[in-house]
């Protein structure tokens, strides 16, 4: 029996969904590598949160907005992570890509450089880093990309996040049967609203009131609702769910 724990990595795991996601993963033996941009103290946080539980983690600070920086990001940040995990082996199990962020902006407002600040850190860190992930990725390792609600219901006042949310939904259908080849899974995520701090007014308690109303479950979304099903596509019982886009959202929209 091989007693060496899974090695997931995380990326935008120091708060939100990704923190849960992160938590969630070391509460089942997944040693978990977080990825962080800014937010050292609160990545800080969910390393020391993880080793209290008795978890394995490791941070690793990686700025996204800066293509360069995806590009080079297992070379230089997972690599040597890896190697002293594996004895010189670069392999993993798990990647779930969930660093992004969101913006306001209409077709007004909207920048060249706002574009590709989105993009970059929604989209294209995605695509590098699931190019990188091929070749150090374990058969039965997965793929885990989250996406958004966004993705499909066009907002004009979020024009942009919509937008680079879209294209995770294509790269994971364009990329499952090449991960296929290796026996690794490829699937999205879209949750719905959640309560995070990426969308400040989803912490307020009136919005908090209006999704709930919206919603057939009568609430607004939590970071763990995403991590639990984060949880299942990576279990055994997740394996032939493959090439999919699953929206986590409590049924929004659906009443």
């Amino acid at each position: 029996m091989n007693s060496k724990p899974k090695i997931a990595i995380v990326t935008g795991g120091s708060k939100g969904i990704g923190k849960s996601i992160a938590l969630q993963l070391a509460s089942e033996g997944t040693l978990v590598i977080i990825q962080y941009c800014k937010d050292k103290d609160q990545a800080t946080d969910t390393l020391h949160n993880i080793q209290a539980a008795g978890g394995i983690a490791y941070l690793v600070q990686a700025d996204f907005s800066k293509p360069e920086e995806a590009e080079n990001f297992f070379e230089e940040k997972i690599d040597p992570i890896t190697k002293e995990i594996n004895k010189e082996d670069t392999h993993f199990d798990i990647l779930v890509n969930n660093a992004g962020v969101f913006k306001e902006g209409d077709i007004h407002s909207v920048t060249a450089d706002e574009f590709d600040f989105i993009f970059n850190v929604n989209a294209k860190s995605v695509l590098l880093l699931m190019k990188q992930a091929f070749s150090r990725i374990n058969s039965g390792g997965r793929i885990i990309n989250i996406s958004s609600g966004a993705s499909v219901q066009a907002d004009s006042k979020s024009l942009l996040y919509g937008l680079s949310k879209s294209v995770i939904d294509n790269l994971t259908l364009a990329l499952t049967a090449e991960y296929g080849k290796i026996g690794v899974t490829v699937n999205a995520i879209a949750p719905g609203p959640t309560e995070t701090a990426m969308v400040k007014e989803f912490s307020n308690e009136m919005a908090k009131k209006f999704i709930g109303r919206k919603t057939a479950l009568n609430r607004i979304g939590q970071p763990n609702d995403i991590a639990k099903v984060v949880s299942f596509l990576i279990s055994e019982n997740g394996e032939w769910v493959n090439g999919t886009r699953l929206e986590v959202n409590g049924g929004y929209n659906k009443i």
